[in-house]
Order: C-alpha cells, then structure tokens, then sequence
C-alpha cells in the first residue's frame, strides 16, 4: 500500500492532489492485482512527481508512451515486474482531423472542439497541427467516439479517422533566439524579455496562476529560473533560458533566450 498521507506531505503545495491520487490509484492495482493499469495523460511535472514517489514499489515497473518520442503528454503505464515491455499494449491511440481550412487554425481550436464534446482534457495527448487539419494523441477508448461525433471544428466540417502513431507528422521544433539583458533571473524579468512583454505585465500574468516553469505553475514574479528551465505563458507560447552570460558593467546579466515558434 502507498501511504497517501506521507506522499502528499513531501509533494509540493500546488500540485493537484487529484491528479496525482488518481494515477497512484494505477500503480496501486498494478502492484496488488497484477494488473496493466495505465494514468491518464500527464505533463512533464506530474510524470516526473508520480515516478519519484512510486519509484520504491515492489513488484511493478512502468512504461511512459505519448505516441512518439519526446511527446509533452504522456500516459504511464504500470505493470507486474514478470512482464516484459513489448508485452504491454499501450493504451493510446491517434486520430488525424482533416477540413478545408481558410488558413491554419490553431492548437487551441482543435483542442477546444474536442473538449467540447464532453472529454476531459486528461483524456487528450499533444496535438500537432498542419494546413489542412491536425493529429491527435488520446486514449484509445474514445477513437470510436471522436469518428463519429467530431464533424465540425469551428464552423468547419471535418473528418476524423485512425492512423498509427508512425503516421504522425511531429516536425523539428523551430526556435527564435533571443539576446538581451535583465536585472537578474527573477521569472518577471526573464519571461518579459522572452516574450516581449513588459515587467509590470508578466508580473500580473504571473500572479493570475497564466505561466509555468518546467510545467509547474508559479505565482510569484520573483521566482528564480536557472540555464536549462522551460517558462510557458498561456496563449503565448513557450521559451527556454539557453544561457546566462557575464555580466554587464551596470551588473545587469546577458541572457540568451530559445523562443519555440
């Protein structure tokens, strides 16, 4: 058994507790019933949280998959430690929405039709988007559902069928450099020079719980980020801190900064 109480007491404050017991609920009934139980999909943060304090459970391993390699969202999979890896059929499945679009839509539109057929957004990986439409990772209990019943995205008619996760068009990353100077590496500082934005703003959209640092959301604008940390700002995207220079004579630090476009 997991002690729930200990757990939650070495998690850090704003974790979302439900979020986590429902994936300990997994592990648990893998550890005790010899079962393949899967979570739902999690962001880096959660992923990385879950196998820290599952990582001593006797009798389990467990298999990380979100359709591809490096995919943002994934599902863990616990399973008896007598099994092996290629014997687990992953619980994932992905789906390709096409239409004819006026121009590109977004990441959001797409996400925002799905969820509004009533699934959760636990229940939807990464979503990669092209011209004519996008792909999707989800569970794969609701590839049935999403086929027959998303048919618009917008006022756009649609189709949705399966594809195996080979078919997915996951491209190179593009990224924008960024140079320029903060005070220091508060998140108000480094977040405004990343994403243009000034002090004041960042700070507000701070405090309004609307940015993450390596997944996790932070409300003070005076956090500190460090080389290596990935901030995101709702609706704005996502930045990475590629360097910290030396100094500058007025004790202001060179930064560098990866925007990912």
């Amino acid at each position: 058994m997991i002690d729930r109480e200990k757990v939650f007491k070495l998690l850090d404050k704003d974790i979302d507790k439900v979020t986590i017991g429902k994936a300990l609920d997994a592990a648990e009934l893998a550890q005790q019933k010899n079962l393949i139980k899967d979570t739902d999909f999690l962001d880096p943060y959660y992923r990385d949280t879950l196998i820290k304090v599952t990582k001593g459970l006797f009798g389990i391993k467990y298999h990380i998959n979100g359709g591809y390699p490096g995919a943002e969202r994934a599902k863990v999979t616990f399973y008896p430690d007598f099994l092996h890896k290629d014997d687990i059929e992953d619980a994932i499945s992905c789906i390709q929405v096409t239409g004819t679009f006026p121009q590109k839509y977004s990441h959001r539109d797409f996400l925002g039709s799905i969820l509004g057929l009533g699934i959760s957004r636990e229940k939807v990986g990464d979503i990669i988007t092209f011209e004519s439409g996008c792909q999707v990772v989800l569970d794969n209990r609701l590839v049935d559902f999403i086929k027959l019943n998303l048919t618009k995205v917008g006022n756009i008619n649609v189709k949705a069928k399966e594809i195996y996760p080979h078919q997915l068009e996951v491209r190179d990353i593009k990224v924008k450099k960024i140079k320029g100077t903060v005070a220091s590496l508060r998140l108000d500082a480094v977040g405004g020079l990343g994403f243009s934005l000034s002090r004041t703003k960042l700070a507000s959209l701070i405090k309004g719980e609307r940015v993450k640092v390596n997944w996790k959301t932070i409300k003070n604008p005076a956090y500190m980020v460090e080389e290596g940390d990935v901030i995101s700002l709702k609706g704005k995207g996502r930045i990475s801190v590629a360097n910290e220079g030396k100094e500058t004579r007025k004790g202001r630090k060179h930064l560098e900064i990866n925007r990912f476009v």
